[in-house]
């Protein structure tokens, strides 16, 4: 009885295997019509799908299938739209096949040897070339998704200008040729362009033309295989440039894109820098040398009265523009006109951390100017840098002016407050940390005086200075808000640079 059951399986499902082959081929049949020819697909068991190998077609070349009951089988795309992914590529190359809806199934790219491949209700085309695009000009698009192509491309100011400015077309994998239909315009005027391209095999084809000079992305969407549109959209870069060998800038910095039409590049320009009469800059479209913008005049120079709306010249020769003093700089471009502008902040008083490195050479961290005669700077000193020794330091401000304290400071657990003082160099008067820790410093520059140092270990005790001196009228007394006072009560006080306690 148990073989059986057995042998009455076996037998189930060689009859079940047997029908479902025979239901997936069936009595169904599909033929492949393309230039009015048809071709019977073959059923590929191992594959289970209706196929026709060995094709060669054209781009652009349509095709549609029928089935055994002569309906025409046409394409429509997975969302559901009709006439989209019926454009067939290497990239994308599959489209629903329905009956009677859609349009036609469309070719992509010129192949020999294609497959077209039909698995219920699935059309695939084998063996097609990946769509490229190229400029004219030079230059391949990069492929973004299965429609989207895009190429940046940079246009000086001498070849905008030429008689025929910057002109291009397109040409594809296929050797077809696109550009603008006799009866568009050819010419990209604005920012932001939309042109709808005309395809050679169809009609003759006229370049496009670009007259401004400056950077371009050109984005193609195969929304329409045989009349792709083209975006052009003017990109704005600039870049800071410092004077090099031959007074030709050799050093190129990218300003933040604001993002509202105006770019932003901040420098410091030390006393070293402008040490040579002045320092001198200028601006670029491009890392490599684009197009220079600068000042028509040599009487435009950057100044505390003379830092705003300056207008810049583009192309040709420009002036360099000159900086005459040390100080913060920040440096705004705004490019919502016609003429870009030329606005520039100016923090002329500026402090910084003067430390050196293992090679001997100075780093500088900046501090914060609070606005009110006081600067702040937090500085996390670890193991590592105490390892060795103290850590030691000085100070700089903005004409490189070396700071060191009226006398050694060791800085432990305590609140040191004293003057400071130019020192010409390093010297013995450095400020020592002596263990790892978070570190706050204030300069205090305020009244004309010598300006004040604060260094306070977070959660540190303030040292104690035992003594109470007799104050005399030569004296300078200040608190520890930096305020010159000239009575004392309970506290701590610095006289003459000496840090006292008053109990």
């Amino acid at each position: 009885m148990k073989k059986y059951v057995q042998k009455l399986t076996v037998t189930l499902l060689l009859t079940l295997v047997g029908g479902m082959n025979a239901w997936a081929q069936g009595n169904r049949s599909y033929t492949l019509v393309y230039k009015n020819v048809e071709y019977p697909l073959d059923y590929n068991s191992s594959k289970q799908r209706w196929e026709k190998t060995g094709l060669s077609m054209k781009k652009f070349d349509e095709f549609w299938l029928l089935d055994e009951e002569r309906n025409m089988l046409v394409g429509k795309d997975f969302s559901g739209s009709e006439d989209t992914d019926n454009f067939l590529t290497k990239e994308t190359n599959q489209s629903k096949a329905v009956a009677n809806l859609g349009s036609n199934f469309v070719i992509g790219a010129t192949g020999d040897n294609l497959t077209i491949a039909f698995a219920p209700s699935t059309l695939t085309v084998e063996g097609l070339p990946t769509t490229k695009y190229t400029l004219s000009k030079g230059g391949e698009f990069i492929r973004v998704n299965n429609r989207n192509y895009y190429l940046d491309v940079t246009v000086d100011q001498e070849t905008a200008t030429s008689s025929n400015g910057y002109q291009f077309t397109i040409i594809d994998e296929s050797g077809i040729t696109y550009g603008i239909g006799t009866d568009g315009s050819s010419e990209v005027t604005n920012e932001n362009n939309i042109f709808s391209l005309s395809c050679s095999e169809y009609a003759t084809v006229t370049p496009l033309t670009i007259r401004k000079a400056g950077k371009y992305t050109f984005s193609i969407n195969l929304g329409n295989p045989r009349s792709p549109s083209l975006k052009v959209e003017k990109v704005t870069e600039f870049y800071f440039c410092e004077p090099g060998v031959d007074e030709i800038p050799n050093k190129y910095t990218i300003f933040t894109n604001n993002q509202d039409g105006t770019y932003s590049y901040s420098k410091r320009i030390t006393r070293a820098m402008v040490s040579k009469n002045y320092f001198r800059f200028c601006f670029s479209d491009s890392d490599t040398g684009g197009n220079y913008y600068g000042v028509p005049e040599d009487k435009v120079e950057i100044s505390e009265t003379n830092h705003e709306n300056i207008p810049l010249s583009i192309g040709g020769y420009v002036l360099q523009i000159p900086v005459f003093k040390a100080g913060n700089y920040n440096f705004v471009i705004d490019n919502r006109s016609n003429t870009p502008l030329l606005n520039v902040d100016i923090d002329l008083f500026a402090y910084y951390l003067y430390v050196p490195d293992e090679n001997g050479s100075p780093y500088y961290d900046g501090f914060t100017d609070n606005k009110d005669g006081t600067y702040s700077l937090h500085l996390a000193v670890t193991s590592t840098m105490v390892s060795g020794g103290p850590f030691t330091f000085l100070l700089s401000d903005y004409e490189d002016n070396v700071y060191g304290a009226t006398q050694m400071y060791q800085i432990d657990e305590a609140v040191i407050y004293g003057s400071i003082m130019p020192t010409g160099a390093w010297s013995n008067h450095m400020f020592e940390i002596l263990n790892p820790g978070n570190y706050t410093f204030v300069i205090i520059d305020q009244n004309g005086g010598d300006p004040m140092l604060k260094v306070e270990k977070e959660g540190g005790i303030a040292a104690s200075v035992q003594g109470i001196p007799t104050f005399q009228d030569n004296h300078i007394i200040y608190n520890l808000n930096g305020q010159r006072v000239k009575q004392t009560h309970k506290g701590i006080y610095v006289v003459n640079g000496k840090k006292i306690v008053v109990k």
